[in-house]
């Protein structure tokens, strides 16, 4: 009888089942995402860095440049003060030549001193200053000479008008500014201040016509018009007077200022026309 040998079974190996698109994807997709995370974290450092460099690179060539401005701006601060006192210095010899030239016009005599009027207008178009403040003296010597000067010789008008100004504002320098007016006198009638005189100080006044009566001006601005103001027991102490500058004045300006320019003006009274 046969016997038969029982075979051992062969061991099968399972086969791999392949991968679905699904996870093969899957997969790829967390790579991509690592990847794109390295690659941000990367870039932020190095961000950082470049910015973190950047602000280095600027604060160097900012300490660079102020390095080299302040020397400039040093230097420019001393040019500066230098160039100040170099005007200071020239206003002064100005002055000083100004005065001088007043000084040569007050010394002319009667025939020559007309044809100083243009030079004399010139030099006291501008109120005098602590650089130009001409002797007292030489004042009075030109305020004489005007006097007896012709009142028909070429820009005979202009230049008193414009000596008077001059003179009273360097005589009485405590007046207001120059400036819109704070009081105006315009065609009054009667106007009569009282019993005493009536004190006004350190205004701006405006005489635009009328009538004034017993009132006493002091430390003001004086401004007059063409426009003629009828004074009556009215003075004037330490006031600055202007005038139209103007080559044919009224017959109204020509006697207050033939008043003005006799007096010292710093007391003055000027009488009804």
């Amino acid at each position: 009888m046969a016997v038969e040998k029982a075979t051992k079974p062969k061991s099968v190996t399972p086969t791999a089942r392949p991968l679905g698109w699904k996870e093969r994807w899957g997969t790829y997709a967390q790579w991509v995402v690592a990847a794109v995370a390295i690659v941000g974290l990367y870039m932020g450092i190095r961000n950082q860095e470049v910015a973190h460099d950047e602000q280095d690179f600027n604060y160097r060539v900012d300490g660079r440049i102020d390095g080299k401005i302040e020397p400039i701006k040093s230097k420019l601060d001393e040019h500066s003060e230098k160039l100040a006192n170099m005007e200071g210095k020239l206003d002064t010899l100005i002055g000083f030549q100004k005065e001088g030239l007043l000084k040569g016009i007050a010394s002319q005599d009667q025939k020559t001193f007309p044809k100083s009027l243009p030079v004399l207008r010139t030099l006291i178009e501008s109120p005098p200053s602590a650089q130009f403040k001409p002797n007292p003296s030489t004042l009075v010597q030109i305020a004489e000479e005007l006097r007896n000067t012709p009142e028909t010789s070429p820009d005979y008008w202009p230049t008193v008008l414009q000596f008077i100004q001059f003179v009273s504002a360097g005589l009485s320098p405590d007046v207001p500014p120059r400036g819109e007016p704070t009081l105006s006198f315009s065609n009054n009638r009667g106007l009569w201040s009282g019993q005493g005189p009536h004190l006004l100080s350190h205004e701006v006044v405006l005489l635009d016509g009328g009538d004034l009566y017993n009132l006493h001006f002091q430390n003001c601005r004086i401004i007059f018009t063409e426009h003629p103001v009828r004074m009556v027991h009215v003075s004037f102490t330490n006031c600055v007077f202007e005038m139209p500058i103007t080559s044919d004045p009224a017959p109204y300006l020509k006697n207050a200022a033939r008043q003005l320019l006799a007096s010292n003006l710093t007391s003055v009274s000027i009488p009804a026309p």
